[in-house]
This record gives C-alpha cells, sequence and structure tokens, in this order.
C-alpha cells in the first residue's frame, strides 16, 4: 500500500537539501507518500510534542517509513515537522540504491546512526548528520 503523494510544506526544500547538500546526490529523489500513523508506542520529543503513534502497518509490520525501488518511492507518516520522519533515513536507501545498486535495507553499512569512535570521539553518521540539520533549518 502506498500513501497519499501530496507534497507537504517545506518537502521540497528539505527533500533537496538532504538529497543534494547532504547526499551529493544528482539524480531526481524518489517520490514520497505520506501515511497516517496507526501504530507505534507514544513518544514524547525533545521540544515537548508528544506522539500517540509513530507508525503505520505494513506487511504486518509497524514502520515510520519504507523505501522501495520499483515503483522508486518513500513512503512515510506524515507528522507536523519533517525532521520527525525518517525522511533523512528513507533517501539515504534510495540515494544507496542509485548509487551503488543495494539499498542495504539491513543497515550494515557504516553510515547510519550516530557512532562511538575512540579514536575519533563521537561521530554522527550522514543519516543523523542530515537529521541535525533538518532540525536546525526547521524543517
Amino acid at each position: 500500500m502506498t500513501g497519499d503523494f501530496s507534497i507537504q510544506p517545506n518537502q521540497e526544500q528539505a527533500v533537496d537539501f538532504v538529497w543534494r547538500q547532504i547526499y551529493g546526490a544528482t539524480t531526481e529523489p524518489p517520490a514520497i507518500g505520506w501515511r497516517q500513523a496507526d501504530c507505534g508506542k507514544p513518544v514524547k520529543w525533545f521540544d515537548g510534542y508528544y506522539e500517540e503513534h509513530t507508525g503505520f502497518v505494513d506487511d504486518y509490520e509497524c514502520k515510520g517509513g519504507f523505501f522501495q525501488a520499483y515503483p522508486r518511492q518513500i513512503n512515510l507518516v506524515k507528522k507536523d515537522r519533517l525532521f520527525r520522519t525518517a525522511l533523512a533515513h528513507e533517501l539515504y536507501h534510495a540515494y544507496l540504491n542509485d548509487t551503488t545498486g543495494d539499498a542495504d535495507q539491513d543497515h550494515k553499512g557504516i553510515s547510519w546512526l550516530h557512532q562511538s569512535d575512540p579514536s575519533q570521539g563521537d561521530v554522527d553518521g550522514i543519516v543523523e548528520t542530515a537529521r541535525k540539520h533538518l532540525i536546525e533549518a526547521g524543517y
């Protein structure tokens, strides 16, 4: 099942920012479908925002988003702010698929989340860096 493909506020700017400036992609980004949250545990964000549900049910699993190569699209939970979504995460799957032919669905690559490297101190992966930039940009 796919979501509603209507453009959300600031979506085009945020996608362009992450896709081109952070990930360095030169292709067009995938289409983005938005779905209503209907599963997942409640969460309170750092800014006090509260969510009752954080995901949607797809293939009997609760997901915050997913990338599929054919047709090339991303589906995300619709939220009040783009940084609260899995936008940066799912765009990275698409970017990897475009550049390497492997979307790394199992997250085995080194660029996913926050990583601690004793020789370098704490280092954010590219996905977490992208998410932090979305917060700073007000998306």
